[in-house]
């Protein structure tokens, strides 16, 4: 019962730039891929040949040991690190970021606030400290269980609503 309960308390980010979509399989995302979706580029959208600035995203997974500040495994160090060299190129040199938190509901709301606050300052911290992003280009907050992606229903869901968002700022 207790590796069961530990396979489901492994708890997961994803590392979202704001839009409205989530990917549900959070697949591993390369610096190509942040630089395609995060940059300033305009998009002709239909006929009339307007160009626009469409809503960017982009999901990672980040695993945090149970109940922990310390990233649970190699791939999330990894993923974390194509976010860093992203933010760090010359095409998103000039973003702002804000790190959002989020939790699952399972536990307390202020247990669940305090953990997401620890967890997107975790994230600010590494990237700063470890990968020389300026901190002045980073804001970070927690905001609990209160902007669920997914149903807390499931474990499936519950792992979804773990997250930290990453949205741009102008």
């Amino acid at each position: 019962m207790k590796l069961y309960k530990l396979t489901f308390f492994i708890i997961f980010f994803a590392i979202s730039i704001h839009s409205n979509v989530y990917s549900q399989d959070r697949e591993f995302v390369t610096y190509d891929m942040f630089i395609k979706q995060l940059s300033d580029t305009p998009e002709n959208l239909g006929s009339d040949r307007k160009m626009v600035f469409k809503p960017k995203e982009i999901s990672m997974m980040i695993n945090f040991k149970y109940n922990s500040l310390q990233l649970a495994d190699q791939r999330s160090e990894r993923q974390l690190l194509e976010a860093a060299r992203a933010l760090s190129s010359k095409a998103l040199s000039n973003i702002r970021v804000e790190i959002e938190g989020h939790t699952d509901n399972v536990g307390t709301q202020a247990f669940n606030l305090r953990l997401s606050q620890k967890r997107a300052d975790k994230i600010k911290e590494i990237l700063c400290s470890k990968y020389n992003i300026p901190s002045y280009r980073i804001v970070s907050k927690g905001y609990g269980e209160i902007f669920p992606i997914a149903s807390n229903e499931t474990p499936k869901g519950q792992a979804m609503n773990r997250r930290v968002v990453i949205k741009r700022l102008k």
